[in-house]
């Protein structure tokens, strides 16, 4: 007699597969961003923009109580103007860097780094994600917070050196959507030399809470 086959786990496992839902592609998420200002007493609140956009459209506000918030759909970023991981090594290689230690995997992309804004006097300004830290030893030691929008996966890796900038160090790997990126450098004002810039991404994330910093761009 020939055994019944065991229908049970088939059907368990057919629920199961139709039960998966589906994971949801990083590149449509919005990126929001908020934190408090503090080295920068704003008169009222700010309107803020992104840098290089065109349309100038609203993105967030700096508000008179030192608080920032911003939130940037991917409808928004995909209106904004796409670098690539190989423009950048070319633009380098323009302005004579030595880029012969730099290897990239070329992919387009958006990179915020600040928000722009203008004072009730008119000075054309920006806040950006970032703190500023004093060491023991006399040194100060800045960590930026940017954010890479990445159409794809790409990367930008190795050492930059420029005449007359501090040197470059990136070890970037691109997914595709948010990638949280950490730009730290340490200045000795005794000595007024900065240690190399290392670009690290740190996660791939569509949020920041933390420091902000304001400054002028005059």
């Amino acid at each position: 007699m020939k055994k019944k086959l065991a229908l049970l786990p088939l059907a368990v496992l057919i629920l199961a597969s139709c039960d998966r839902t589906p994971a949801t592609d990083p590149r449509t998420l919005t990126f929001t961003g908020v934190g408090v200002v503090t080295n920068f007493a704003p008169s009222k609140d700010y309107s803020l923009t992104i840098p290089g956009d065109t349309s100038k459209s609203v993105v967030g506000t700096l508000k008179a109580d030192k608080s920032v918030s911003v939130s940037i759909t991917a409808d928004a970023v995909s209106k904004l103007s796409f670098s690539s991981s190989q423009t950048f090594y070319n633009n380098l290689k323009a302005s004579n860097c030595d880029v012969s230690k730099l290897q990239i995997v070329n992919v387009e992309y958006v990179n915020l780094s600040a928000f722009d804004f203008s004072t009730s006097s008119g000075n054309s300004s920006y806040a950006e994600m970032s703190t500023e830290t004093p060491n023991s030893d006399g040194t100060i030691t800045t960590k930026r917070t940017n954010f890479y929008y990445s159409k794809g996966e790409g990367s930008i890796k190795g050492l930059v050196s420029c005449e007359n900038t501090v040197v470059g160090n990136y070890n970037m790997v691109l997914k595709p959507g948010w990638n949280e990126v950490s730009r730290t450098n340490t200045y000795n004002p005794t000595t007024k030399t900065s240690s190399a810039t290392t670009f690290d991404v740190i996660s791939q994330k569509n949020s920041y809470s933390g420091q902000w910093r304001a400054f002028s761009r005059q």
